[in-house]
């Protein structure tokens, strides 16, 4: 993710992280002005099982082109669900 902050690279996505894998580097893609989502287009929060992260220019379209994919996957019984969210925590802030 920090290379897709520092410029290096355009794009990042990865399934089946952690909070404690995506955190920090969710944080500093957002600060360098890069985009972050789920990988299915919604709103991202760090109890996500998975990210797409871009420098904000490719997002739309790397959306439209995993879109099909992530979709099968749905259908195959994946699950894009948070991991856990703790009670009475707030993730639409």
């Amino acid at each position: 993710m920090c290379h897709v902050a520092f410029g290096i690279a355009e794009a990042y996505w990865e399934y089946r992280l952690k909070p404690w894998d995506m955190a920090a580097g969710v944080l500093i893609v957002e600060e360098a002005g890069g985009a972050v989502s789920c990988m299915d287009g919604g709103k991202f929060s760090v109890f996500d099982r998975s990210v797409l992260v871009s420098n904000g220019v490719l997002h739309a379209k790397l959306l439209e082109r995993i879109g099909p994919a992530t979709e099968r996957l749905k259908n195959k019984g994946i699950d894009f669900s948070l991991w856990y969210k703790p009670e009475n925590y707030r993730t639409d802030i």
